[in-house]
């Protein structure tokens, strides 16, 4: 357990140190006004994409497909509970229709892609991260086609979004790891090289987003507060208890558990910026929430160690 949670906070602190950095930047205008766009663009395009590829092209064989299929099943189920118990979270908290659709993504959808991904590779390697990938494939279809849709007042949804980059690599990287595949070796080396460098830039691009709210009002915020609680704290601690009475695999527990845990994410703001919706619900509890995950996600993972 102890090596676990030292292992965790290094790694959270490695990751908040690049948040800081982004924070920094976006205060101290260096790079302009342009670096999120582009940073968010690099990730969602290129570097998580080429993450899920290597990914699932390494893992996703006909043995992998076999052995690990409960892993989507449980996924499935997970994100169904999830949305069953954000429904009247969302209408609890919200005080229009605009924050109650963003309250619902956030308790909906935790931070899978930019900190799940790599803490999870950083604190128990690159097989449960396999698994983890498995796991939340629900969640991703989830945040592109009713995550989306419901952070767009005008309610808009687009094959084209559904089918994103992420997707695609997902599924390209499920056939090459069916047919065993291989890449030319130059292309091999730019996945390898790509996939290496999503973590930087997406908690960079954490912080410049968080660093575009006025810290006091949030921090005062005492809604911000008990919602970031629940997101880390209160639904993760649900998930276990039911897991643990049900008997179910240790290392669904583990991944499940280490998925909900994580705080809210930044398409909470993302979203409904750029459709004209609330940014500043999701920004406030954002802020929080990532506030909150420097202590809850370490002492969650060190215990989480001793099921792995």
């Amino acid at each position: 357990m102890l090596s676990t949670l030292i292992t965790t906070v290094n790694q959270v602190l490695m990751m908040l140190g690049f948040v800081l950095i982004g924070y920094i930047m976006r205060k101290k205008r260096i790079g302009g006004d342009h670096v999120s766009a582009v940073l968010s663009s690099v990730e969602v395009n290129v570097f998580l994409p080429a993450t899920c590829f290597k990914t699932f092209s390494d893992n996703f064989t006909i043995s992998g497909i076999t052995q690990n299929a409960s892993f989507l099943y449980a996924g499935i189920i997970v994100i169904f509970f999830a949305f069953l118990l954000a429904k009247p979270l969302s209408r609890w908290f919200a005080e229009n229709n605009l924050q109650k659709d963003v309250y619902m993504y956030s308790f909906l959808i935790p931070n899978i892609g930019y900190m799940g991904y790599p803490l999870f590779e950083g604190v128990f390697g690159s097989e449960i991260l396999f698994k983890m990938m498995i796991f939340v494939i629900p969640f991703h279809l989830m945040i592109y086609t009713y995550g989306m849709y419901i952070l767009n007042p005008t309610r808009e949804m687009s094959f084209k979004k559904i089918f994103n980059p992420t997707i695609i690599a997902i599924i390209l990287g499920i056939i090459f790891g069916v047919t065993q595949l291989k890449l030319p070796t130059f292309l091999m080396k730019m996945v390898d090289s790509a996939k290496a460098c999503m973590a930087p830039p997406a908690m960079i691009l954490t912080g410049f987003v968080l660093a575009s709210i006025p810290i006091k009002p949030v921090l005062t915020n005492g809604k911000a507060y008990l919602a970031a609680i629940i997101r880390g704290i209160v639904l993760p601690g649900i998930t276990f208890a039911v897991m643990y009475f049900l008997n179910v695999d240790r290392t669904i527990m583990v991944i499940a558990v280490g998925c909900m845990a994580m705080p809210m994410g930044v398409n909470s703001i993302v979203f409904p910026e750029a459709f004209g919706g609330d940014s500043m619900t999701g920004a406030k509890t954002c802020l929080v929430s990532n506030i909150i995950s420097i202590v809850t996600i370490p002492v969650i993972f060190a215990f989480l160690g001793k099921f792995i």
